[in-house]
């Protein structure tokens, strides 16, 4: 009966233990069998996390720094909502810098230099790094308003003539941009020689000082769109700034808005002259004359439309 019991045990054991009865028995070799299969399980596992594991992370983290996150802006504007190129830019610009290690201060202090040195803040005030991986910046942002053509480039500056960090390939800005061209002054530049974003390239240069006063003079007139460009190009030395409107005719403005002259209309007086013009006569392309000038009364420029 024993035997009979014990067969009927070792038949309901699983094969793998049936197997182990026969060759280690069920004393001491047995159990040393099994500390030994534990062992070297533990050990495998352990062996897995020092030599995978590592190289992952790394691969993880190389991931993570070739895709900058998220630039988030405190006090954000319509225009730069609208501008994904340029918010790309600055996103790289910053994740260049400040990396993607949340305890990586020093790289925001470098992000934050650089985005100083684009031009495109007037102030920041600091940079934070969120817990989602975005950077936070505390600062205003500046508004570009115009470009000023220096040789086959067009380079953006804002509403003060600072210039800022986006070149564009001449004509190839926005042609909701008012165009300065003629500039006699070169762009700002640092002591190595090197584009001094977020300086005022209208403070050393008059006629683009002059060029930008009238652009913010005509925004916003029903015939604004139709000046391809503001010509400076005689200014420093007559001090007379020309309007071109493609087909039409070469506009001779005069002085700039901020000048006086007893020769001259007041700027005001001008653009109430263009606005009728425009009124009467329709788009100013359709102008039939080379050159008007509108620096005089009004019977001058009525006589000079209607030739």
């Amino acid at each position: 009966m024993p035997r009979s019991t014990r067969t009927s045990t070792n038949e309901n054991q699983p094969l793998i233990d049936r197997l182990a009865d026969r060759l280690l028995g069920d004393g001491g070799l047995r159990r040393a069998s099994r500390i030994a299969s534990w062992t070297f399980l533990v050990g495998g596992i352990a062996f897995v996390l020092a030599y995978f594991v590592p190289g992952l992370l790394q691969e993880r983290g190389q991931r993570a720094a070739a895709t900058p996150g998220r630039l988030v802006l405190e006090t954000p504007t319509d225009w730069f909502g609208n501008s994904p190129e340029l918010a790309g830019r600055l996103e790289r610009l910053v994740f260049q810098h400040a990396g993607t290690n949340p305890t990586n201060r020093q790289g925001l202090v470098h992000a934050h230099d650089a985005l100083q040195s684009s031009g495109w803040f007037t102030s920041i005030d600091r940079l934070e790094r969120k817990a989602d991986g975005s950077i936070l910046v505390r600062g205003s942002l500046a508004q570009p308003f115009a470009v000023v053509r220096w040789g086959n480039w067009d380079h953006l500056v804002d509403l003060e003539g600072r210039l800022l960090d986006w070149p564009f390939k001449a004509g190839q800005a926005s042609p909701l941009l008012p165009v300065i061209t003629g500039a006699q002054t070169p762009p700002p530049a640092d002591e190595r020689g090197r584009r001094a974003f977020g300086s005022h390239w209208a403070g050393s240069a008059r006629e683009i000082e002059a060029g930008l006063a009238l652009a913010r003079a005509i925004h916003g007139r029903d015939w604004e769109a139709e000046v391809r460009t503001i010509d400076v190009t005689t200014y420093l030395d007559d001090r007379c700034l020309w309007l071109t409107t493609g087909r039409g005719p070469r506009i001779r403005w005069g002085l700039a808005p901020d000048e006086m002259s007893a020769s001259e209309l007041t700027s005001n007086d001008k653009i109430r002259a263009l606005d009728k013009i425009h009124a009467t006569y329709g788009p100013l392309e359709s102008l039939q004359r080379s050159t008007l000038d509108i620096r005089h009364d009004v019977s001058t420029r009525t006589r000079m439309v209607s030739e």
